[in-house]
């Protein structure tokens, strides 16, 4: 809180990632690039992947499904191209509960 996403240092963000479900949905549309770019660039890392289970919608009886429609609707079209970008950079499907961002 307080730093800027792009000040974070990325070798600490796979340690950070069991933070993500305390976010507001805000705090996650702000930090997010920061989590993508660890997770790209230091994929081998354990935890540098955990924010992709934050980007895929909850089903429908979770509680945290109005939050995630609500981080994803505050996102412009060029955030959304990124996140589906590193989703394909990942290899991760875009089926299933990642067609959200096709």
């Amino acid at each position: 809180m307080g730093r800027a996403w792009q000040d974070l240092e990325l070798e600490r963000m796979p340690g950070l990632s069991d933070l993500l479900m305390w976010f507001t949905p805000e705090a996650l549309q702000y930090y997010v690039p920061a989590f993508l770019i660890a997770a790209v660039t230091l994929r081998d890392i354990p935890g540098s992947l955990d924010v992709i289970g934050y980007l895929a919608p909850p089903g429908r009886s979770e509680p945290s499904r109005s939050s995630f429609f609500y981080f994803a609707k505050g996102l412009n079209d060029e955030q959304k191209n990124v996140i589906r970008e590193c989703l394909c950079v990942l290899g991760i499907s875009m089926k299933g509960v990642y067609a959200f961002w096709s």
